[in-house]
């Protein structure tokens, strides 16, 4: 049992997840640090909006998304492809600089797996394309028939620091299940 879902509508998916075996939430965007929590905020966010964005949606923090989650059997994953850039820097008001203000990675509770497409203190590259360079490292890991999940995260972050010269280098937290998982059969 997998489920899939269009959008981001974090109150219906731990429904969804509830008894599936694999539930996977894939953000990709921008992502503010605000008041020592991590936001996934829409891309249509304006200055304003983004200002008041950490009070007006708490149901955004990346550990709603680590809730909704939890009710798979096997599988309890999140995939952060976000710049993940404090508040300021996101509305303009700042530049951001190598070092100058380290992201708090947040981390996923017991059972839980969360994919950074970047490590603290790392800002994201959006890539030439429609893509990111996590994304197309990703897509391309996935395409291999019968690959085994924990090595389609290896793949991607040796792709990804290569392919951004060692700029961006993605993070995988928590504890892998004990079974194999296999993103599709051979």
């Amino acid at each position: 049992d997998q489920v899939f879902l269009h959008g981001l509508d974090l109150v219906d998916v731990d429904v969804e997840a509830a008894g599936a075996d694999w539930a996977v939430i894939y953000y990709a965007g921008t992502g503010i640090e605000a008041d020592g929590h991590n936001y996934m905020i829409p891309i249509d966010a304006d200055e304003k909006s983004a200002e008041a964005f950490p009070r007006d949606n708490p149901g955004m923090r990346l550990a709603t998304a680590f809730d909704a989650v939890k009710g798979a059997k096997k599988l309890r994953l999140v995939v952060a492809d976000a710049c993940r850039v404090d508040l300021a820097t996101a509305l303009g008001r700042a530049v951001p600089q190598a070092g100058a203000h380290s992201i708090k990675v947040t981390e996923p509770p017991r059972g839980v797996l969360v994919a950074y497409s970047t490590a603290a203190g790392q800002y994201a590259q959006d890539g030439t394309g429609d893509l990111s360079p996590f994304a197309l490292a990703f897509i391309e890991a996935l395409r291999e028939p019968g690959i085994e999940l924990q090595k389609v995260f290896r793949r991607v972050g040796a792709a990804v620091e290569k392919s951004t010269g060692g700029y961006q280098v993605p993070t995988v937290l928590g504890n892998w299940p004990p079974d194999d998982l296999y993103v599709s059969q051979k």
